[in-house]
């Protein structure tokens, strides 16, 4: 499993303030998805960062203006089999819980919008990322997308599954 490690300060040198495993965020309802917010800077971002950083206290998984967030996000193939006795309305109800903020911004059809720059990083498989009026774009590891702020959704035509990290930075409407 990979580790996160937070660098910080002490004594006017560099240290490692802290080194855990990263959570696998995977859902219960439907195991080959996962969503974890690893890290967020908190809407005030300083030099010494301070403090611990907790998901689960958090209202929302997306930024407030200003502040960046890392989520890293696996998204099984498309024709992954629904898992046996998979409910729907349980699988809604567990994305309004581990993903709080992110969820309610979901179509029926996979579409959202939300109020942020993302900066996603296939880091394994392929995705495709989906816009308006049917225009899609492949991606593969490796690949950079610069999510600014518009309708999209995501699609794995592939036989793997695909990892994704997306920092998201909480940005203002004009």
């Amino acid at each position: 499993m990979p580790k996160i490690v937070v660098t910080g300060h002490e004594n006017g040198a560099s240290v490692v303030a802290k080194s855990f495993d990263r959570p696998t965020g995977y859902f219960d309802t439907m195991p080959a998805f996962s969503a974890v917010l690893v890290w967020s800077t908190g809407e005030t971002c300083s030099i010494p960062l301070t403090g611990d950083f907790d998901a689960s206290a958090r209202a929302s998984v997306l930024p407030a203006a200003g502040e960046v967030n890392l989520m890293i996000v696996t998204y099984p193939p498309d024709r992954t089999p629904m898992p046996e006795g998979f409910d729907p309305a349980k699988f809604g109800a567990e994305m309004l819980s581990k993903l709080p903020g992110l969820a309610e911004k979901f179509e029926e059809n996979g579409m959202h919008t939300t109020d942020t720059i993302d900066f996603g990083v296939i880091l394994e498989g392929a995705l495709v990322l989906k816009l308006d009026d049917e225009q899609t774009v492949a991606l593969s590891a490796g690949d950079i997308v610069v999510q600014n702020g518009t309708r999209h959704g995501w699609s794995n035509p592939g036989d793997t599954p695909t990892t994704v990290a997306f920092t998201m930075v909480g940005a203002r409407r004009a």
